[in-house]
C-alpha cells in the first residue's frame, strides 16, 4: 500500500510539472529568458543526501530530482532600435574611434597614431614630414577615402592620400571605418575610410604651445573653440619643421659585405609645414548650417634612397578645401525617420616636384 501511495504521489506530481512546463514554455514564446544555473554548496548537499538516506527509496528520489533540478530565472528588457540615417556611424560598419585631446603633448604625428588601429597599414618613406599613406584591410592605399567630418578630402580618382599633411593638433578625434563607411557620408570604399573630426563643442578654451626636439624640430601652434548658444566655432593654426638629419647605416647598397658599411646623417630630409582650419555651425531644432575650411602648405626635401643620397630633389604641397552645408532630419512616423543633406564643396591642390640634377 506504501507503494502504491508512493507512486499515486509521484504521477499528480509528475502531472503538476508538466502543467507548470507548459505554462512556462507559453511565457517563454513572449519574451526572452535567461537560464543561471546555481552550484549548491556542500551543505546543502550533504543535507540533500541526508534527507534522501531518511526516507524511503522512492520518495527520496523524487524529491531529490525536484531539489537538484536548477532554478529558473528570467530576464526582460527592451532597448529603441537606433536609426542608422540619424547615428553618427553604421551600426554595419567595424569602428575604431580614438580621442587625440590627451595626446597632443605627445608630439605624435598622426601616422604613429593610426597604426595602433587593427586592419591598419601605415606606408611611410622616412621621419617626420615624409610621405605617409594609410591601407585599410590589406587593400591598396588608393582604396581607403579621408574625411573632414564628411567632406571628401580624397578619393580613388586622387590616388593615395599623404597623411604627412594633417598635423594632429587640428583635430579632436578620428574615426576609422574599416570594410566600407556608413552611408550618411555618400561614400563605398574598398578597404575602408578614415574621418578627421575637428574640434567642435565642449567648453570654451584657447590653447597655445610650443615645442622643440631632437633634429632640429620646432612646431608652435595655436587654436579656440567657443560655443554660445546654439552657436559653435573653433580654429587651429600652427606651423612645424624639423632636418631630420637623424644617423643611419649606410651598407653602400651591398647587404653581404661589411667593409663598406658607414653611419652617415641624413641629408635632405628636412620639411616644413603649415596648416590652418576653420569650423562652425549653427543649430535651431533639427536643422544645422555648417562650414568648414582647410588649408594646408608643405615643402619637404626628398633624401631617396640610403645609398644613393641627393642634395636638391624637393616636394611642395599646396591644398584648401571648403564646404558650406546643411543638414536636416526629422521622423515621419513613430520608427521611421529621414536625414537631407545639402552641401556645396570645393578644394584646390597644387603639386610640384623638383628634380633638377636627376638625382631621382
Amino acid at each position: 500500500l506504501l507503494l502504491i501511495a508512493f507512486a499515486a504521489m509521484g504521477a499528480g506530481r509528475a502531472r503538476a510539472e508538466h502543467e507548470e512546463a507548459a505554462e512556462e514554455s507559453d511565457e517563454a514564446a513572449k519574451a526572452p529568458e535567461v537560464r543561471l544555473h546555481a552550484e549548491d554548496d556542500a551543505e546543502s548537499d550533504a543535507e540533500s543526501q541526508a534527507g534522501s538516506s531518511a526516507g524511503s527509496q522512492a520518495g527520496s528520489s523524487a524529491e531529490s530530482g525536484a531539489e537538484s533540478e536548477p532554478p529558473l530565472y528570467r530576464a526582460h528588457g527592451e532597448r529603441p532600435r537606433g536609426i542608422t540615417a540619424l547615428q553618427p556611424g553604421d551600426v554595419s560598419v567595424a569602428t575604431t574611434r580614438i580621442e587625440l585631446g590627451d595626446r597632443l603633448a605627445s608630439g605624435e604625428e598622426l601616422r604613429e597614431v593610426l597604426a595602433e588601429i587593427p586592419s591598419a597599414r601605415i606606408s611611410s618613406s622616412g621621419g617626420d614630414g615624409q610621405y605617409a599613406t594609410l591601407g585599410l584591410r590589406g587593400t591598396e592605399f588608393n582604396h581607403s577615402v579621408v574625411l573632414l567630418d564628411d567632406m571628401r578630402l580624397s578619393g580613388p580618382d586622387t590616388g593615395a592620400f599623404d597623411l604627412s599633411q594633417l598635423p594632429m593638433s587640428a583635430f579632436d578625434a578620428v574615426e576609422v571605418y574599416r570594410g566600407g563607411a556608413p552611408s550618411i557620408y555618400g561614400i563605398t570604399p574598398i578597404g575602408g575610410a578614415l574621418r578627421l573630426i575637428p574640434a567642435l563643442g565642449g567648453k570654451d578654451r584657447i590653447r597655445a604651445s610650443v615645442g622643440g626636439g631632437s633634429f632640429g624640430s620646432v612646431r608652435a601652434e595655436l587654436g579656440t573653440r567657443v560655443s554660445h548658444g546654439k552657436f559653435r566655432f573653433a580654429a587651429d593654426a600652427g606651423v612645424a619643421r624639423s632636418k631630420n638629419d637623424y644617423p643611419y647605416l649606410d651598407d653602400g647598397n651591398t647587404a653581404f659585405d661589411r667593409s663598406d658599411d658607414i653611419e652617415r646623417r641624413r641629408e635632405n630630409a628636412d620639411f616644413l609645414r603649415g596648416h590652418g582650419l576653420l569650423a562652425a555651425d549653427f543649430r535651431h531644432k533639427n536643422t544645422t548650417i555648417d562650414a568648414k575650411a582647410l588649408m594646408i602648405g608643405l615643402g619637404r626635401g626628398e633624401p631617396g634612397a640610403a645609398s644613393k643620397r641627393t642634395q636638391h630633389s624637393r616636394t611642395n604641397l599646396h591644398h584648401a578645401f571648403f564646404l558650406l552645408g546643411v543638414r536636416h532630419h526629422g521622423e515621419i512616423s513613430e520608427g521611421r525617420a529621414y536625414r537631407l543633406r545639402l552641401a556645396i564643396a570645393s578644394g584646390l591642390e597644387r603639386r610640384r616636384f623638383s628634380d633638377v640634377f636627376g638625382e631621382l
